[in-house]
């Protein structure tokens, strides 16, 4: 369980506000994390991650504040960005030398990704293209089986086949006890792999919820005429898509029982924010 409690982060040279006041609790599952450019995806996740301190507030892993960086708890959680440096030049190597420090670190699962991806355990990531090197890394952090795993855009670099293969392998090795957080652009990258979504915008999280608790407040319905009463609408691929309160879903409109997750993204960056918010905040309606 992940505790945010307040959570504010300031650049330290620039004296920018990356982080307001974030609070909430995120549980077991699998989860995406969505926010424009500037946002504080990837600050929040480094704070998460203890790669970063928070200039106010608290962050507890499982009721330790991860600001304490002790040897104990460092060891089950782990971030993979961008700027991620793996100081063996092999996954191999990290094998070796790194996964020694994670107790949970399972090598045939390591093996098992590394097939999956098709790659040399011993070649040297240098000597990888972009993609391959990225895959590499999402393989072995996925290994170590920390009790989270903070990835910042993990499709990076990645071709098609790549994006089906990882969204199998998180799903394969994710388990009861894991929360894994995916910070991503491409929502469609990862789709069916979510268990719940965190939404950002300027710094403050707007939405922290299951999938199935949003389900239980709206409905994501399709057609090809405006809904009265519908909470926010637009068009797209020659049809319209529109969230509505799911005590007003009947059987006429065509409803797959999915979230249509950048149609949820766009609705609560625009004038519908307030209104949406204040019913996934609500009591949920009982069907």
């Amino acid at each position: 369980m992940i505790e945010l409690k307040n959570i504010s982060y300031t650049y330290p040279r620039s004296r920018a506000e990356a982080l307001k006041g974030i609070t909430t609790s995120v549980g077991r599952g699998v989860y995406l994390l969505l926010g424009e450019n500037g946002a504080g995806k990837t600050t929040l996740l480094k704070l998460i991650g203890s790669e970063l301190l928070a200039t106010k507030g608290e962050c507890l892993v499982d009721g330790t504040d991860a600001s304490r960086r002790l040897p104990s708890e460092t060891c089950r959680v782990a971030y993979l960005g961008s700027t991620t440096i793996f100081p063996m030049d092999t996954v191999a190597g990290m094998a070796r030398r790194h996964a020694p420090f994670f107790p949970n670190f399972d090598a045939g699962m390591l093996d098992e990704n590394l097939k999956a991806f098709g790659i040399d355990p011993n070649r040297k990531l240098s000597a990888m293209s972009l993609g391959q090197a990225q895959k590499a890394k999402v393989a072995y952090m996925l290994s170590l089986q920390t009790d989270v795993l903070l990835l910042d855009e993990p499709t990076n670099g990645l071709d098609i086949e790549g994006k089906t293969s990882l969204q199998g392998m998180i799903a394969r090795c994710a388990n009861e006890r894991n929360t894994i957080i995916v910070s991503t652009h491409t929502i469609t990258d990862l789709l069916n792999l979510y268990d719940g979504v965190m939404v950002m915008q300027a710094g403050r999280l707007h939405l922290s919820m299951y999938t199935e608790d949003i389900l239980e407040r709206l409905a994501f319905v399709s057609g090809y005429s405006e809904i009265p009463g519908a909470l926010y609408t637009q068009w797209g691929s020659g049809h319209m898509r529109s969230i509505v309160p799911a005590e007003q879903l009947t059987p006429d409109m065509h409803c797959d029982g999915n979230i249509d997750y950048q149609m949820l993204y766009s609705a609560l960056h625009s004038q519908a924010s307030t209104e949406i918010l204040n019913i996934l905040n609500s009591v949920p309606f009982q069907k």
